[in-house]
């Protein structure tokens, strides 16, 4: 018998909208190995900044209020390449980098300021923060494979660029055909 409700499957992300360069991989991707990926839901795009795990839902009040003192202002982000991210053996997803326009200093200045809020909260994560955005996983049976090279420049944000303007605490419901996002919570990026 439980002492409580079900812990919460929580993280913290960036929703990222559709964008058409994410329609040019999943098409090409499609060409080449026709089913080797379940593709990510369009209104489930984003950009995980930091990943808490099992957490008991008598914290999140605690987590809205520390995800509410964040002072970052928003930018502008670019999906830049396509890229394979393993995941065990057999096993990987399907990801476009992202970089704020010039640089990769507004990513990694969100993700260490909502590390810093949440405190305690956070588990230490020993990989290095690789902002992207998932578009597929590979299926069962469907080994990773090199994929097409789709990379995009600055002067094509009109399909791959988006704006930074804010923070979701999301959780994730796992089901077998696919991860089920419900935000919590969103919280503007100031414009300090």
């Amino acid at each position: 018998m439980s002492d409580g409700p079900p812990e919460l499957r929580l993280f913290v992300g960036v929703p990222v909208p559709d964008r058409p360069v994410f329609d040019t991989a999943r098409r090409a991707v499609d060409e080449e190995r026709p089913g080797a990926y379940r593709w990510t839901s369009p209104d489930s795009l984003h950009v995980t900044l930091v990943f808490l795990g099992s957490t008991s839902p008598r914290l999140v009040p605690t987590l809205l209020s520390r995800l509410g003192q964040i002072d970052q202002r928003p930018f502008h982000a670019c999906a830049r390449s396509l890229r394979v991210f393993q995941q065990g053996p057999g096993r990987g997803v399907l990801a476009f980098t992202v970089k704020e326009s010039e640089n990769w200093e507004a990513w990694s200045t969100l993700e260490r300021a909502v590390r810093e809020a949440l405190g305690d909260a956070v588990r230490p994560d020993k990989r290095a923060f690789r902002p992207h955005v998932s578009i597929g996983r590979s299926r069962r049976g469907h080994a990773p494979h090199p994929v097409p090279k789709i990379e995009t420049t600055r002067d094509e944000a009109s399909s791959s660029g988006f704006i930074v303007d804010r923070i979701d605490l999301v959780q994730s419901h796992l089901r077998p055909e696919g991860s089920l996002y419900e935000t919590l919570l969103s919280v503007p990026l100031k414009r300090s």
